[in-house]
């Protein structure tokens, strides 16, 4: 195989990736003798990198598929009161209540020393390190909160008091033979009991848009993934915002009200992709219009980019007060596969909660022709509903691949690799990266309709990390 590799001087770090053997400056990888066999070695002796490796002592090497990275850690001096403590590499600012001092965040176990860089210099005589550093934290606002999946990244990070979130009990309707109808975000209060049971009791079930100034606390962030049925492709209605002449959205005005009401810093908006495409841009341009004391950028986020076992894309807009604000995802991160996702899953809470398909019914003798990484396109047309145009419809999961993007794993029939029955709760729950310990209240329709509406774990926990960075320096 080929390589190529790049020095960057500013992030002091060299990166070595694969190439064709084509591309200018392209290395071969050599192979050596050793007690195990015939190995490669990556072999650069050029000048620069003969520098790189002479400037610095201590250099980090990670091997990832595809890619090698070389990385500088530098020592690092932190006084803590009058004592000056070196340590070997370069700690992250954190600050926490005691709360949080054991939480385990994102497969990094928090230290002391995290939690206790400070500038002994800010506390007041009549303040213990506690006040302190429940002063730092993140006073933090939750709209449109659903189930809690957005928040549970942000509650697990430990830098972020969540002091207000609303959602409101969604109407359960019935015929007139009293069996219930499906429609649209029909939840009931369950979500609601799954954000009590895994974030806290600081919600309330109420309609947003009663939401008037005296109801709203003061706070620093504000975030919210804002109803995006409007947007979304499937929606082929009259009513949707491409087919619509109109950029009124009241639920996205109301959004802005408590922005402004709370006084926060700063404030997130999470939607579907064609949320700031769609009419060329009119919603996204809208907002920036009616913040124009913010600074705001947005981020499309692939979840599997983030090492989730699901490809989710979602924009994220954030927007800050007295900085520019940043999204930068990492450069490198380890795959992540359905069948990684599954492991060990057996003995999971909620595995054992599924949508059956009923042997000897139309949609078990479609599963029967559905290959793992199949679709509703490898039924015979005889056996295909008139209704269900789209491949995302009788969904069979690869081991290999990663998932697609999650629907309503009920009404779309999205199957794991192997059996004839719909995703479990936690199958459903491992593809949006959320610990096992995150319990769904509610029927398992209503659980369906929860995950469709979530947010992945991991991005959840990758964007409460960069936001605190930026933010807690301006409170």
């Amino acid at each position: 195989q080929h390589i190529k590799y790049k020095i960057d001087n500013v992030k002091k770090q060299v990166i070595v990736s694969l190439c064709d053997e084509n591309v200018v400056g392209a290395k071969r990888v050599a192979k050596t003798t050793s007690r195990i066999g015939v190995t490669p070695v990556i072999d650069i002796k050029t000048k620069d990198i003969r520098e790189f490796f002479n400037s610095h002592d201590n250099i980090e090497v990670s091997v990832f598929e595809g890619k090698i990275i070389f990385k500088v850690k530098e020592d690092v001096k932190v006084k803590l009161g009058k004592k000056i403590v070196e340590f070997k590499q370069k700690v992250k600012y954190y600050a926490s209540n005691m709360a949080r001092f054991s939480k385990v965040v994102n497969e990094n176990q928090i230290s002391m020393f995290d939690l206790f860089e400070f500038d002994s210099s800010e506390i007041s005589s009549s303040e213990t390190i506690e006040d302190y550093l429940k002063k730092k934290t993140i006073k933090m606002i939750s709209l449109f909160s659903g189930s809690g999946m957005l928040d549970k990244g942000f509650l697990d990070n430990g830098k972020y008091d969540i002091k207000f979130a609303c959602d409101m009990t969604t109407p359960i309707e019935y015929d007139g033979n009293g069996k219930r109808k499906r429609s649209v975000n029909d939840l009931g209060s369950y979500h609601i009991d799954t954000y009590r049971h895994n974030i806290g009791n600081h919600i309330i079930d109420r309609d947003i848009l009663t939401l008037q100034e005296e109801d709203v606390p003061e706070a620093d962030f504000v975030c919210g993934g804002v109803p995006c049925t409007k947007f979304s492709k499937l929606n082929t209605s009259e009513k949707s915002f491409r087919k619509s002449d109109t950029t009124d959205f009241p639920l996205l005005d109301k959004f802005l009200d408590v922005v402004r009401w709370s006084k926060a810093k700063a404030f997130l908006i999470e939607n579907v992709v064609d949320f700031v495409k769609s009419k060329g841009g009119a919603m996204f341009n809208k907002l920036k219009s009616i913040m124009s004391d913010f600074n705001i950028t947005y981020k499309v986020i692939n979840s599997k980019d983030l090492g989730s076992a699901q490809s989710r894309s979602r924009v994220f807009i954030f927007g800050m007060k007295e900085k520019n604000p940043e999204i930068e995802l990492p450069n490198l991160v380890k795959v992540r596969t359905v069948k990684d996702a599954f492991e060990n899953i057996e003995n999971a809470p909620q595995h054992d909660m599924y949508g059956e398909i009923k042997e000897g019914s139309k949609a078990f003798e479609r599963a029967k022709f559905v290959p793992e990484g199949g679709n509703i396109s490898d039924v015979p047309e005889y056996l295909r509903p008139p209704k269900k145009k789209f491949n995302d419809y009788c969904i069979r999961l690869s081991r290999e691949q990663h998932s697609p993007t999650i629907v309503h794993i009920g009404d779309h029939v999205i199957m794991p690799p192997s059996e004839n029955r719909k995703l479990s709760v936690r199958e459903g729950a491992r593809l949006f990266s959320l610990p096992d310990n995150f319990i769904f209240k509610g029927s398992i329709t209503s659980i369906y309709e929860q995950l469709k509406n979530g947010v992945d774990y991991k991005v959840s926990s990758f964007l409460a990390k960069i936001i605190a960075e930026q933010l807690q320096p301006i409170l």
